[in-house]
Protein backbone atom coordinates (compact mmCIF):
# COMPACT_ATOMS: atom_id res chain seq x y z
CA UNK A 1 0.00 0.00 0.00
CA UNK A 2 3.05 2.22 0.80
CA UNK A 3 4.53 1.65 -3.15
CA UNK A 4 0.61 2.13 -4.12
CA UNK A 5 0.51 5.95 -2.70
CA UNK A 6 0.53 9.16 -5.25
CA UNK A 7 4.28 10.55 -4.73
CA UNK A 8 6.08 7.62 -3.56
CA UNK A 9 8.61 6.48 -6.27
CA UNK A 10 7.81 2.98 -7.04
CA UNK A 11 7.84 1.12 -10.38
CA UNK A 12 3.83 1.01 -10.46
CA UNK A 13 4.15 4.78 -10.23
CA UNK A 14 6.14 5.18 -12.39
CA UNK A 15 4.47 2.90 -14.88
CA UNK A 16 1.50 5.41 -14.40
CA UNK A 17 3.42 8.43 -15.27
CA UNK A 18 5.12 6.91 -18.37
CA UNK A 19 1.14 5.93 -19.45
CA UNK A 20 0.07 9.85 -18.93
CA UNK A 21 3.23 11.32 -20.86
CA UNK A 22 2.48 8.65 -24.18
CA UNK A 23 -1.07 9.38 -24.05
CA UNK A 24 -0.74 12.91 -23.74
CA UNK A 25 1.47 12.53 -26.93
CA UNK A 26 -0.71 10.11 -28.59
CA UNK A 27 -3.63 11.91 -28.09
CA UNK A 28 -2.69 15.74 -28.23
CA UNK A 29 -0.21 15.83 -31.69
CA UNK A 30 1.52 19.71 -31.70
CA UNK A 31 0.46 20.31 -34.59
CA UNK A 32 2.15 23.39 -36.89
CA UNK A 33 -0.71 26.79 -37.14
CA UNK A 34 -2.53 26.85 -40.23
CA UNK A 35 -4.20 29.66 -40.04
CA UNK A 36 -2.93 33.40 -39.94
CA UNK A 37 -4.18 36.93 -38.99
CA UNK A 38 -3.16 40.40 -40.75
CA UNK A 39 -2.44 43.00 -37.76
CA UNK A 40 -5.62 44.41 -38.73
CA UNK A 41 -7.71 41.78 -39.11
CA UNK A 42 -8.71 42.29 -42.47
CA UNK A 43 -7.13 39.21 -43.98
CA UNK A 44 -7.79 35.65 -42.66
CA UNK A 45 -5.49 33.26 -44.30
CA UNK A 46 -5.48 29.18 -44.45
CA UNK A 47 -2.70 27.45 -45.66
CA UNK A 48 -1.95 28.82 -49.16
CA UNK A 49 -5.69 30.72 -49.25
CA UNK A 50 -6.71 34.06 -48.04
CA UNK A 51 -10.14 35.96 -47.40
CA UNK A 52 -10.54 39.37 -46.93
CA UNK A 53 -13.20 40.76 -44.66
CA UNK A 54 -14.35 43.53 -46.48
CA UNK A 55 -14.39 41.93 -49.85
CA UNK A 56 -16.53 39.10 -48.07
CA UNK A 57 -18.73 41.51 -46.99
CA UNK A 58 -19.28 43.10 -50.22
CA UNK A 59 -19.87 39.98 -52.34
CA UNK A 60 -22.58 39.02 -49.80
CA UNK A 61 -24.00 42.20 -50.64
CA UNK A 62 -24.20 42.07 -54.20
CA UNK A 63 -25.22 38.73 -54.26
CA UNK A 64 -28.34 39.86 -52.09
CA UNK A 65 -29.20 42.83 -54.39
CA UNK A 66 -29.09 40.97 -57.37
CA UNK A 67 -31.19 37.96 -55.71
CA UNK A 68 -33.78 41.32 -54.38
CA UNK A 69 -33.84 42.51 -58.82
CA UNK A 70 -34.59 38.82 -59.78
CA UNK A 71 -37.06 38.37 -57.89
CA UNK A 72 -38.68 41.41 -58.64
CA UNK A 73 -37.99 41.14 -62.16
CA UNK A 74 -39.97 37.49 -62.44
CA UNK A 75 -42.55 38.72 -60.08
CA UNK A 76 -43.16 41.84 -62.22
CA UNK A 77 -42.50 44.13 -59.44
CA UNK A 78 -45.89 42.87 -58.14
CA UNK A 79 -46.43 41.37 -54.63
CA UNK A 80 -49.66 39.76 -55.75
CA UNK A 81 -51.28 40.79 -52.33
CA UNK A 82 -49.09 38.89 -50.58
CA UNK A 83 -49.33 39.24 -46.54
CA UNK A 84 -47.59 37.43 -43.78
CA UNK A 85 -48.83 37.98 -40.40
CA UNK A 86 -46.10 39.00 -37.71
CA UNK A 87 -47.15 35.69 -35.75
CA UNK A 88 -47.24 32.41 -37.81
CA UNK A 89 -48.17 29.27 -36.05
CA UNK A 90 -45.78 26.76 -36.06
CA UNK A 91 -45.10 23.88 -33.89
CA UNK A 92 -41.76 22.83 -33.87
CA UNK A 93 -42.72 19.83 -32.25
CA UNK A 94 -45.05 18.68 -35.24
CA UNK A 95 -44.07 15.24 -37.11
CA UNK A 96 -46.59 14.97 -39.48
CA UNK A 97 -45.11 14.27 -43.15
CA UNK A 98 -45.15 17.30 -45.33
CA UNK A 99 -45.98 19.57 -42.43
CA UNK A 100 -44.28 22.96 -42.81
CA UNK A 101 -45.38 26.84 -41.58
CA UNK A 102 -45.28 27.77 -45.15
CA UNK A 103 -49.07 25.91 -45.22
CA UNK A 104 -50.14 27.16 -42.07
CA UNK A 105 -52.23 30.31 -43.36
CA UNK A 106 -53.22 32.17 -46.45
CA UNK A 107 -50.72 34.21 -47.71
CA UNK A 108 -51.86 34.79 -51.02
CA UNK A 109 -55.67 34.50 -52.36
CA UNK A 110 -54.56 32.32 -55.60
CA UNK A 111 -51.28 30.47 -54.69
CA UNK A 112 -51.24 30.13 -58.80
CA UNK A 113 -51.41 33.97 -59.02
CA UNK A 114 -47.63 34.34 -60.04
CA UNK A 115 -47.74 31.44 -62.37
CA UNK A 116 -50.98 32.87 -64.26
CA UNK A 117 -49.30 36.17 -64.88
CA UNK A 118 -46.11 34.22 -66.82
CA UNK A 119 -48.67 32.78 -68.77
CA UNK A 120 -50.45 35.67 -69.54
CA UNK A 121 -46.85 37.40 -70.68
CA UNK A 122 -46.60 36.63 -73.97
CA UNK A 123 -42.74 37.07 -74.16
CA UNK A 124 -42.29 34.17 -71.70
CA UNK A 125 -44.33 31.73 -74.84
CA UNK A 126 -45.81 29.84 -71.55
CA UNK A 127 -49.18 29.39 -73.10
CA UNK A 128 -49.24 25.41 -73.75
CA UNK A 129 -46.43 25.28 -71.54
CA UNK A 130 -44.12 24.21 -74.22
CA UNK A 131 -40.95 22.50 -72.71
CA UNK A 132 -37.86 24.55 -73.69
CA UNK A 133 -40.30 27.62 -72.92
CA UNK A 134 -41.10 25.81 -69.26
CA UNK A 135 -37.75 24.83 -68.62
CA UNK A 136 -35.94 28.65 -69.43
CA UNK A 137 -38.73 30.01 -66.90
CA UNK A 138 -37.44 27.07 -64.80
CA UNK A 139 -34.24 28.48 -65.11
CA UNK A 140 -34.74 32.03 -63.96
CA UNK A 141 -36.11 30.42 -60.65
CA UNK A 142 -33.27 28.26 -59.93
CA UNK A 143 -30.83 31.71 -60.04
CA UNK A 144 -32.76 32.38 -57.27
CA UNK A 145 -32.38 29.40 -55.72
CA UNK A 146 -28.80 29.14 -56.14
CA UNK A 147 -28.14 32.33 -54.56
CA UNK A 148 -30.66 32.26 -51.66
CA UNK A 149 -28.42 28.83 -50.99
CA UNK A 150 -25.04 30.43 -50.56
CA UNK A 151 -26.52 33.47 -48.50
CA UNK A 152 -28.62 30.91 -46.23
CA UNK A 153 -25.30 29.39 -45.70
CA UNK A 154 -23.06 31.86 -44.85
CA UNK A 155 -25.12 34.87 -43.27
CA UNK A 156 -27.42 33.50 -40.55
CA UNK A 157 -24.30 32.09 -38.49
CA UNK A 158 -21.82 29.26 -38.17
CA UNK A 159 -22.08 27.07 -41.32
CA UNK A 160 -22.77 23.86 -40.93
CA UNK A 161 -20.93 21.06 -43.54
CA UNK A 162 -21.89 21.04 -46.77
CA UNK A 163 -23.31 17.52 -47.13
CA UNK A 164 -25.48 18.23 -44.57
CA UNK A 165 -26.86 21.77 -45.82
CA UNK A 166 -27.94 20.26 -48.98
CA UNK A 167 -30.15 17.87 -47.27
CA UNK A 168 -32.23 20.99 -45.91
CA UNK A 169 -36.02 20.37 -46.19
CA UNK A 170 -38.89 22.84 -46.05
CA UNK A 171 -41.31 20.30 -44.98
CA UNK A 172 -41.09 17.13 -42.51
CA UNK A 173 -40.38 13.99 -44.53
CA UNK A 174 -37.96 10.65 -43.36
CA UNK A 175 -36.29 13.19 -41.76
CA UNK A 176 -37.57 16.35 -39.42
CA UNK A 177 -37.90 19.13 -41.56
CA UNK A 178 -35.15 22.08 -41.56
CA UNK A 179 -37.40 25.64 -41.68
CA UNK A 180 -38.36 26.78 -38.61
CA UNK A 181 -40.52 30.32 -37.77
CA UNK A 182 -40.76 32.17 -34.44
CA UNK A 183 -43.15 35.11 -34.74
CA UNK A 184 -41.13 37.04 -37.02
CA UNK A 185 -37.89 35.18 -36.87
CA UNK A 186 -36.86 32.29 -39.69
CA UNK A 187 -34.66 29.84 -38.51
CA UNK A 188 -32.58 27.20 -40.49
CA UNK A 189 -31.79 24.63 -38.18
CA UNK A 190 -28.69 21.58 -38.41
CA UNK A 191 -30.56 18.52 -37.79
CA UNK A 192 -27.96 16.26 -39.32
CA UNK A 193 -24.25 15.71 -37.83
CA UNK A 194 -21.70 13.39 -38.28
CA UNK A 195 -21.14 13.49 -34.23
CA UNK A 196 -25.02 12.07 -33.70
CA UNK A 197 -24.47 8.47 -34.08
CA UNK A 198 -21.62 8.59 -31.23
CA UNK A 199 -24.32 10.44 -29.13
CA UNK A 200 -27.35 8.74 -29.96
CA UNK A 201 -29.77 11.58 -30.47
CA UNK A 202 -30.43 13.78 -33.31
CA UNK A 203 -28.49 17.26 -33.58
CA UNK A 204 -30.86 20.09 -33.78
CA UNK A 205 -28.52 23.39 -33.84
CA UNK A 206 -30.39 26.52 -35.03
CA UNK A 207 -29.72 29.56 -36.73
CA UNK A 208 -31.78 33.12 -37.20
CA UNK A 209 -31.72 34.28 -40.89
CA UNK A 210 -30.81 38.00 -41.06
CA UNK A 211 -34.25 40.51 -41.06
CA UNK A 212 -32.94 41.46 -45.01
CA UNK A 213 -32.59 37.94 -45.91
CA UNK A 214 -35.38 36.83 -43.93
CA UNK A 215 -37.89 38.83 -46.23
CA UNK A 216 -36.38 37.82 -49.44
CA UNK A 217 -36.41 34.48 -48.36
CA UNK A 218 -40.10 34.04 -47.21
CA UNK A 219 -41.19 35.53 -51.08
CA UNK A 220 -39.45 33.12 -52.23
CA UNK A 221 -41.16 30.34 -50.65
CA UNK A 222 -44.22 31.75 -50.59
CA UNK A 223 -44.28 33.35 -53.66
CA UNK A 224 -42.03 31.61 -56.38
CA UNK A 225 -41.86 28.20 -54.73
CA UNK A 226 -45.47 26.99 -55.75
CA UNK A 227 -44.98 27.89 -59.44
CA UNK A 228 -41.31 25.94 -59.29
CA UNK A 229 -43.60 23.27 -58.30
CA UNK A 230 -46.36 23.02 -61.21
CA UNK A 231 -43.22 23.58 -63.56
CA UNK A 232 -41.62 20.98 -62.21
CA UNK A 233 -44.66 18.45 -62.23
CA UNK A 234 -45.22 19.15 -65.99
CA UNK A 235 -41.86 18.54 -66.75
CA UNK A 236 -41.12 15.54 -65.16
CA UNK A 237 -44.39 14.36 -62.94
CA UNK A 238 -44.85 13.64 -59.50
CA UNK A 239 -41.60 12.97 -58.10
CA UNK A 240 -39.84 16.22 -59.06
CA UNK A 241 -43.03 17.89 -57.89
CA UNK A 242 -42.28 16.12 -54.16
CA UNK A 243 -39.03 16.83 -54.73
CA UNK A 244 -39.80 20.80 -54.62
CA UNK A 245 -42.34 20.61 -51.92
CA UNK A 246 -40.19 18.91 -49.39
CA UNK A 247 -36.48 20.42 -50.40
CA UNK A 248 -35.21 23.59 -50.07
CA UNK A 249 -31.68 23.50 -52.64
CA UNK A 250 -33.45 22.51 -55.79
CA UNK A 251 -31.37 22.24 -59.33
CA UNK A 252 -34.05 22.26 -62.62
CA UNK A 253 -36.43 19.01 -60.81
CA UNK A 254 -33.06 17.58 -58.87
CA UNK A 255 -31.69 17.82 -55.63
CA UNK A 256 -28.66 19.69 -55.65
CA UNK A 257 -25.49 17.38 -54.95
CA UNK A 258 -22.83 17.80 -52.26
CA UNK A 259 -20.47 18.00 -55.60
CA UNK A 260 -22.77 20.80 -57.06
CA UNK A 261 -22.70 22.90 -53.94
CA UNK A 262 -18.85 22.74 -53.53
CA UNK A 263 -18.55 24.73 -57.05
CA UNK A 264 -21.36 26.57 -56.20
CA UNK A 265 -20.12 27.65 -53.38
CA UNK A 266 -16.15 27.76 -55.04
CA UNK A 267 -17.47 29.85 -57.85
CA UNK A 268 -19.29 32.57 -55.60
CA UNK A 269 -16.01 33.08 -53.57
CA UNK A 270 -13.83 33.59 -56.31
CA UNK A 271 -16.20 35.90 -58.82
CA UNK A 272 -17.60 37.74 -55.81
CA UNK A 273 -15.21 38.01 -52.78
CA UNK A 274 -12.05 37.31 -55.24
CA UNK A 275 -10.32 34.55 -53.45
CA UNK A 276 -10.32 30.86 -54.42
CA UNK A 277 -12.02 29.19 -51.53
CA UNK A 278 -13.81 26.05 -51.11
CA UNK A 279 -15.90 24.48 -47.96
CA UNK A 280 -13.14 22.50 -46.22
CA UNK A 281 -11.20 26.08 -46.62
CA UNK A 282 -13.98 28.01 -45.50
CA UNK A 283 -14.81 26.10 -42.02
CA UNK A 284 -11.08 26.99 -40.97
CA UNK A 285 -11.24 30.22 -42.30
CA UNK A 286 -14.87 31.18 -40.22
CA UNK A 287 -13.33 29.63 -37.23
CA UNK A 288 -10.57 32.08 -37.11
CA UNK A 289 -12.88 34.92 -38.28
CA UNK A 290 -15.02 33.89 -35.32
CA UNK A 291 -12.02 34.04 -32.71
CA UNK A 292 -10.93 37.35 -34.29
CA UNK A 293 -14.07 39.55 -33.65
CA UNK A 294 -15.86 37.61 -31.17
CA UNK A 295 -13.67 35.85 -29.09
CA UNK A 296 -14.99 33.32 -26.97
CA UNK A 297 -18.30 35.05 -25.69
CA UNK A 298 -20.38 33.06 -26.93
CA UNK A 299 -18.75 29.73 -25.96
CA UNK A 300 -20.84 28.79 -22.91
CA UNK A 301 -21.53 25.82 -21.13
CA UNK A 302 -25.05 26.00 -20.59
CA UNK A 303 -25.02 23.61 -17.30
CA UNK A 304 -22.24 25.59 -15.69
CA UNK A 305 -24.19 28.61 -15.64
CA UNK A 306 -27.64 28.08 -15.50
CA UNK A 307 -27.90 28.99 -11.70
CA UNK A 308 -31.95 28.63 -11.10
CA UNK A 309 -31.69 25.21 -12.58
CA UNK A 310 -28.64 24.61 -9.64
CA UNK A 311 -30.94 26.31 -7.19
CA UNK A 312 -33.75 23.64 -8.51
CA UNK A 313 -31.28 20.65 -8.18
CA UNK A 314 -31.34 19.45 -11.42
CA UNK A 315 -28.97 20.43 -14.40
CA UNK A 316 -30.08 22.76 -17.16
CA UNK A 317 -30.79 20.01 -19.55
CA UNK A 318 -33.01 18.33 -17.14
CA UNK A 319 -35.27 21.06 -17.06
CA UNK A 320 -35.06 21.37 -20.58
CA UNK A 321 -36.22 17.60 -21.00
CA UNK A 322 -38.53 17.15 -18.24
CA UNK A 323 -39.50 20.17 -16.72
CA UNK A 324 -42.19 23.07 -18.27
CA UNK A 325 -41.93 21.85 -21.67
CA UNK A 326 -43.65 24.84 -23.80
CA UNK A 327 -46.16 24.59 -26.32
CA UNK A 328 -44.93 24.87 -29.72
CA UNK A 329 -41.04 24.39 -29.04
CA UNK A 330 -39.38 21.39 -28.86
CA UNK A 331 -37.74 19.07 -26.04
CA UNK A 332 -34.02 20.44 -26.52
CA UNK A 333 -34.67 24.10 -27.84
CA UNK A 334 -36.97 26.24 -25.18
CA UNK A 335 -37.59 29.69 -25.18
CA UNK A 336 -34.51 30.37 -22.97
CA UNK A 337 -32.17 28.30 -25.00
CA UNK A 338 -33.54 29.65 -28.50
CA UNK A 339 -32.40 33.22 -27.13
CA UNK A 340 -28.98 32.58 -26.89
CA UNK A 341 -28.85 31.03 -30.25
CA UNK A 342 -30.54 34.12 -31.43
CA UNK A 343 -27.78 36.08 -29.65
CA UNK A 344 -24.93 34.31 -31.73
CA UNK A 345 -26.37 34.73 -35.02
CA UNK A 346 -27.22 38.50 -34.30
CA UNK A 347 -23.29 38.57 -33.41
CA UNK A 348 -22.16 37.26 -36.73
CA UNK A 349 -24.49 39.29 -38.50
CA UNK A 350 -22.81 42.28 -37.30
CA UNK A 351 -19.27 40.78 -37.85
CA UNK A 352 -20.63 39.76 -41.64
CA UNK A 353 -22.16 43.54 -42.14
CA UNK A 354 -25.92 42.59 -41.93
CA UNK A 355 -26.75 43.34 -38.92
CA UNK A 356 -29.70 46.19 -38.62
CA UNK A 357 -28.98 48.02 -36.54
CA UNK A 358 -25.45 47.64 -36.02
CA UNK A 359 -22.47 48.94 -38.65
CA UNK A 360 -19.91 46.36 -39.49
CA UNK A 361 -17.30 44.67 -36.47
CA UNK A 362 -13.98 45.96 -36.16
CA UNK A 363 -11.60 42.82 -34.71
CA UNK A 364 -12.04 42.18 -30.98
CA UNK A 365 -8.42 43.29 -30.49
CA UNK A 366 -8.98 46.52 -32.10
CA UNK A 367 -11.82 47.05 -30.28
CA UNK A 368 -10.75 46.95 -27.00
CA UNK A 369 -8.22 49.11 -27.76
CA UNK A 370 -10.51 51.87 -28.21
CA UNK A 371 -12.47 51.14 -25.23
CA UNK A 372 -9.08 51.46 -23.85
CA UNK A 373 -8.30 54.76 -25.47
CA UNK A 374 -11.74 56.20 -24.90
CA UNK A 375 -11.44 54.97 -21.13
CA UNK A 376 -8.44 56.75 -21.05
CA UNK A 377 -9.89 59.91 -22.69
CA UNK A 378 -12.66 60.11 -20.34
CA UNK A 379 -9.91 59.32 -17.68
CA UNK A 380 -7.78 62.49 -18.62
CA UNK A 381 -10.53 64.49 -19.10
CA UNK A 382 -12.15 64.13 -15.81
CA UNK A 383 -8.56 64.77 -13.94
CA UNK A 384 -8.24 67.81 -15.94
CA UNK A 385 -11.17 68.78 -14.99
CA UNK A 386 -10.59 68.08 -11.47
CA UNK A 387 -7.41 69.65 -11.39
CA UNK A 388 -8.89 72.93 -13.52
CA UNK A 389 -11.54 73.13 -10.58
CA UNK A 390 -8.66 72.98 -7.75
CA UNK A 391 -7.05 75.38 -9.10
CA UNK A 392 -9.78 77.90 -9.91
CA UNK A 393 -11.18 77.31 -6.15
CA UNK A 394 -7.34 77.64 -4.85
CA UNK A 395 -7.40 81.08 -7.29
CA UNK A 396 -10.76 82.17 -5.80
CA UNK A 397 -9.77 81.84 -1.91
CA UNK A 398 -6.19 83.71 -3.09
CA UNK A 399 -8.55 86.56 -4.98
CA UNK A 400 -10.41 86.38 -1.88
CA UNK A 401 -7.40 86.77 0.78
CA UNK A 402 -5.85 89.35 -1.79
CA UNK A 403 -9.00 91.80 -2.19
CA UNK A 404 -9.47 91.83 1.52
CA UNK A 405 -6.47 92.62 2.48
CA UNK A 406 -6.44 95.68 -0.23
CA UNK A 407 -9.22 96.56 0.91
CA UNK A 408 -8.15 96.35 4.86
CA UNK A 409 -5.03 98.72 3.46
CA UNK A 410 -7.71 101.03 2.16
CA UNK A 411 -9.57 101.78 4.72
CA UNK A 412 -6.27 101.82 7.40
CA UNK A 413 -5.04 104.24 4.61
CA UNK A 414 -7.94 106.66 4.95
CA UNK A 415 -8.01 106.73 8.84
CA UNK A 416 -4.61 107.26 8.25
CA UNK A 417 -5.46 110.42 6.50
CA UNK A 418 -8.15 111.56 8.45
CA UNK A 419 -6.27 112.07 11.41
CA UNK A 420 -3.61 114.01 9.86
CA UNK A 421 -6.34 116.77 8.49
Amino acid sequence: MINLEPGVLSPYNTCLDYQRFVSTLAKNPDSPPTTRVSPDGSLITFGEVSLSIPNLRQGLHRLLSEVQAELKEVCYGDTFDLKIPDNVADDWAEETRGYSWVHNEPFLTDRRCLLKAMVNDTSTNLAGFPTSATWEALKKFTSINQKLCILCFLLPGQSPRGAEFVDYKIANSTRGRNLFRDRRDIYLANRRNKTEAARKKETFLPVKLPPELASVFQTYLLLIRPAEEDLAYILRGAHSWNTYREYLWVDRCDRISSEMFYTLFQTFMREYCGADIGLHDWRQISVGIARVYLGSGFEVDEDEFDVLAAQRGHTARMAQFKYATEVGHIACMSSDLLLRFSKASEAWWSVIGFHPHIPALLPLRLRKELEIDATGQELSKKILNDVVANEMSSLKEELSSFITDAVKRAIAELLEASRGE
